[in-house]
């Protein structure tokens, strides 16, 4: 429902990846759009996180589940940026 997507954005803006996977486990859509902003999807807010120090788990997690990165980068700018930026994680 509205709860569990409000639940999504929010556990994503606190930084909680523990929470965020335990939400898609257990159903919760990674590709649902924002409550308030229909552009706006999970992944895009993962990503925008990761530039407040946000965890890379969170956008890892959300990739796991299936998420969308086209919806989050139409024009493939950022693509190659999460590519560099999860290899260096993995290194």
């Amino acid at each position: 429902g509205t709860d569990e997507m409000a639940d999504i954005f929010e556990v994503i803006e606190e930084h909680d990846f523990t929470r965020l996977a335990e939400l898609l486990a257990s159903g919760a859509d990674p590709n649902l759009p924002h409550p308030e902003q229909a552009a706006w999807c999970p992944m895009g807010s993962a990503i925008e996180e990761l530039a407040e120090g946000g965890p890379i788990e969170s956008v890892m997690v959300l990739l796991r589940f299936g998420a969308a990165v086209d919806a989050v980068d139409p024009l493939r700018t950022a693509i190659p940026l999460l590519v560099a930026v999860l290899n260096r994680q993995l290194e």
